[in-house]
């Protein structure tokens, strides 16, 4: 059995749902990705209410739910071609492109490595102590950020390979 021919029967590679030629491993992870900034807004408010416990478990939950989706995204996109076959079916710019994708991998890749230390971290020491280490607000700062832009430039990603940079 070739690659196309199993491409073709698996799910994950056939049309996805958001209206544009991108497969459905690719519409599930963006819709997924737009998402994300307001779930970790919810997790973090459940802090601000004093409810550690549910604000701890949504937290890990959500990490865990992230690596998930970006295993699938990555393993899509590698079986897929890659990205640069994506960008090969564009009109848009390649070095620019590559710019922009090599900024979105690294504040990516900067913010979910600190958020799971972070989240390893403030767990394992909130079940120990019942409290969390000194700089948490500032790093949970920090990750919301680096998540929140990540996610937006995820959904960049895909509007322009999908919706703007159609040939």
């Amino acid at each position: 059995m070739s690659v196309k021919n199993t491409k073709e029967r698996i799910k994950m590679f056939e049309n996805g749902f958001l209206g544009t030629s991108a497969p459905f491993y690719m519409d599930l992870s963006t819709l997924y990705f737009a998402l994300l900034p307001v779930l970790m807004a919810m997790a973090v408010l459940l802090a601000v209410k004093k409810l550690f416990k549910a604000h701890a478990y949504s937290q890990m939950g959500l990490f865990i739910l992230t690596i998930i989706v970006v295993l699938y995204f990555e393993i899509g996109v590698r079986l897929d071609g890659g990205y640069f076959a994506y960008i090969e079916k564009t009109s848009l710019p390649k070095d620019k492109m590559a710019i922009y994708m090599i900024v979105h991998i690294f504040i990516a890749l900067v913010s979910t490595l600190v958020w799971g230390y972070h989240t390893i971290r403030s767990f394992k020491e909130f079940i120990k102590t019942k409290s969390v280490y000194i700089n948490h607000k500032v790093v949970g700062r920090f990750i919301f950020t680096g998540m929140t832009i990540t996610s937006f430039m995820g959904v960049g990603v895909y509007w322009l390979l999908f919706v703007q940079g159609i040939s």
